[in-house]
Parts: C-alpha cells; structure tokens; sequence
C-alpha cells in the first residue's frame, strides 16, 4: 500500500466526514466471525493492494467517506463477550459489541459501564475508533477505561497494546479511526452500578463558567447534561441541567424493566424534537414541557445502567428535503462564557437552523494520541437541520468556518468524526499533533 497516499486521502476524508451512515452502497463487505478470519482477509488485501474499511455497529462515517473500491471489514458477527472478570470489574468483549448488550449481561451482577457515549446502540469497537465520551465527566473520554486491546497489524499479526505494552500504538488505536489495523478484542473497565436521584433545573442567567464550578466540585453527581433553551427570545440564554446524584446503593434493578419507561421518554423526546423541527414556535416552550413533562413525569430515580441506556431513535425522521448534523466543540471553561455569546451571535446572523445544543464535561485526556480535552474542558454538542442539497452543504461550509475559526480563537478544539467542514489549515491549528499522527501511519 501507498502510505503517503492513503494519509493524504485520510486527512481530506475526515476533514469533510459526515454524520450518519445508511449502507454499504456498491462496496466489498466481509463479515468475519474470528480472529483468524480477520487475519486472513487483511493477509489478503496486503497481497492485492486493497484498502479496508472497518465498521462496526454501521453509525458512524467509516463507510461513508471512503471510496467504492475498498473493502469494508463489517465486525457486527463479532460480538460476544469474552471474559467476565466480576472480582476485578473488567470486560473483555469483542469490538463489534453494543454498549446495550454489555449492559444487559452485567446489570443483574451490579455492574454497569463506565465511560461510553449519550447512546448505547454503538460498537465498542467504533467508540473506542473515535474515543467517544458521554455524561460521566469524572471518567476522562473511554481512552481511561480501556485497559487493553489485542489488534490485527498490516501484516496481518497479533499484537496486545495497553499502556505498559506496545503503548505508542494503543495511544493511536484510541482515537485513530482504524487506521491502524482491527482491534479484536478489548478489555474494559467497569463500574458498580448504583442507584442514582433525577435533579432536574432550569438555570436561567447564569454562567457556563459558574455552573460549571459548582457542577465540578460536586463529588457525589455521577452523570451530568444541559441542554440550551432554543427559543427565539432566550437562545442559548438559559438550559435545562439533568444531574444524576450518586447514591452510592448498588442495584440489581431490572434493565428492562425501567427501558419500558425509558422507551416512553424515549418516543416523546421524538415527538418533541419532530414538533421543534416543523413549528419552531414550539421551541418557546420546549424547556418547560421537557422539565415537566419529558424529564420530570419519569421516575426521578434510577440505576446507572438505566440512565444510560439512551437509543438513538430518538433522533429520527422522515424529512428527506432535511438533513441534520452534529458538531462539537471542546472549550477550556474559562473560555466557554465568551465562545457561547460569540457562537450565539454568528449562528443567529447565518439564521441556522439549530434544533439543539447540549453541553457536557470532558476530563483531561492524557492517553489518545489526538486527544480532543486537553484539560477539563466545556463540551458543545451543536445539532443542526439544514437543506440536503448542494446549495445547503456549501451555505453550512461558510459559517461553519468561522465557528471553527471563534473555537481556535478560545484554544478549543473539536470533534473530528463529525461533519466539521474545516479545512486543513484549521484542522492542523486545532491538532497540532496531527503532523505526526499522520507520518506515523
């Protein structure tokens, strides 16, 4: 293979990936059940020049920003758990894996997840492919709860990495997009899975920053996200905070059991982002029902697992004229005040289409090679709805630009995986390490 070419492809690929991924359209898919399956396929495509393309539970943009000619390496047939360490609260599981499957196999044993996304109907192995985080800020993004991993190399070889072992290439595997070669197996660690109360909070006129020193400095809240008014008159002006308070009662409380209500929250968040997206004078008063209805008329009270255990239905919709995008940006938190009013300010002259923005917190990240918190930073989760047309992307392209541009002017950075639009001048201002990131590979 052309290594030069293949990094050059990979930097103009991810600085334009996209955001969802609906099929395989005309490429080779091959779904191997084994270690030595993966071997033999990347042996193969080593000796025939072939590109490969790894997927996992198929929602993020590895298929879709790369070419029709590759090869994608579909890991969905390899999902069983390995090992089951109670005693040392360690999972060792196939990449193609669901964090729901995890979750269902260690909830009757009081253990829940540690670190993982808002989701759980991803891949582990596509999580770790992009270091995903979620609402626990006390864990760093799963970069800390990954213990180890055993990978296929180039060649076609085993090899372990964790921090002790092999620990340069684990860094890149953590947050490398698969470049690297195919994990096959992950250890990771987990957490008991306590019973945690509902605090639910419209903040209105109050710092990012303020919050955030209260939030941060709270060492019994376990699971934190706020979500931005979007509303004419106050956008992005006040938010409703879901805080989960430890109570430190491990459970063994049915997953089920709650996922039925859980499903019921689920299908009016739907209702109610579909209702935002086609009458936007409903979003007057969509902090309100949300803290009333949609988080406060379900039970105040639940495991870790539960709180957890989000599917992404919730973001569904049928508008094939629409589209809609993620974005996020990492803010040191003394910057996060000054980046939220200058984001208001340029998203309101653009007159973007935001249907939500929800802010978390991420721990510092001193693992990934292209770590996005390099401190504990404010997490901007932009979620946008624009025109799925040509005319639309290019407008997006414009003022995303100059998003990037106020974040670079904060020291922020910004998530990679998604639709970002930015070009490589800012990718490398934002990365500096991306250089060598890329010469390693």
């Amino acid at each position: 293979m052309n290594t030069n070419r293949l990094s050059q492809k990979f930097l103009w690929l991810l600085i334009t990936a996209g955001t969802s991924f609906f099929g395989y359209a005309n490429q080779e898919v091959c779904s191997p059940k084994s270690t030595t399956e993966v071997q033999e396929l990347i042996r193969e495509a080593g000796d025939t020049g072939t590109t490969i393309t790894i997927a996992g539970a198929g929602r993020g943009n590895s298929v879709k920003t790369t070419s029709a000619d590759t090869t994608v390496l579909d890991q969905q047939h390899m999902s069983k758990i390995i090992n089951l360490d109670v005693a040392n609260k360690k999972i060792t599981v196939q990449p193609g894996i669901l964090w729901s499957d995890i979750q269902e196999a260690i909830n009757q044993l009081g253990l829940a997840v540690a670190a993982m996304q808002s989701y759980c109907d991803f891949s582990v192995g596509g999580s770790i492919g992009v270091n995903a985080h979620g609402q626990d800020f006390r864990f760093a993004p799963i970069a800390q709860t990954t213990e180890s991993m055993v990978i296929v190399d180039a060649n076609g070889d085993l090899k372990r990495l964790s921090r002790m072992e092999n620990s340069e290439l684990f860094c890149l595997f953590i947050g490398g997009y698969g470049l690297f070669g195919v994990i096959v197996e992950v250890t990771l660690q987990l957490v008991d899975n306590t019973m945690l109360k509902k605090e639910v909070e419209i903040t209105d006129n109050k710092s990012v920053f303020d919050v955030s020193e209260a939030l941060l400095n709270d060492n019994d809240i376990a699971l934190y996200s706020a979500r931005f008014d979007m509303s004419t008159d106050r956008f992005m002006k006040r938010m409703i905070t879901i805080a989960y308070r430890d109570t430190h009662e491990v459970t063994t409380t049915p997953l089920k059991t709650i996922g039925v209500l859980e499903e019921l929250r689920s299908k009016a968040l739907n209702v109610l982002f579909n209702a935002a997206r086609n009458y936007s004078l409903l979003r007057n008063y969509r902090i309100a029902f949300e803290k009333n209805v949609v988080e406060g008329a379900f039970y105040t009270k639940r495991s870790r697992n539960n709180a957890m255990f989000y599917k992404t239905g919730t973001l569904s919709h049928s508008d094939a004229e629409k589209v809609e995008i993620l974005q996020e940006y990492f803010v040191p938190i003394e910057h996060a005040d000054q980046f939220i009013k200058q984001s208001r300010q340029l998203l309101k002259r653009h007159d973007v289409d935001v249907l939500n923005c929800t802010l978390r917190y991420v721990k510092q990240d001193d693992v990934s090679f292209l770590p996005y918190a390099q401190k504990t930073v404010a997490a901007f989760v932009f979620y946008y709805s624009i025109d799925n047309s040509d005319a639309g992307f290019e407008c997006v392209r414009g003022w995303t630009r100059q998003l990037v541009d106020i974040a670079l002017k904060h020291n922020a950075r910004f998530y990679l995986p998604y639709y970002c639009f930015a070009t490589e001048k800012q990718v490398r201002a934002a990365y500096p390490e991306f250089d060598d990131f890329i010469a390693l590979k």
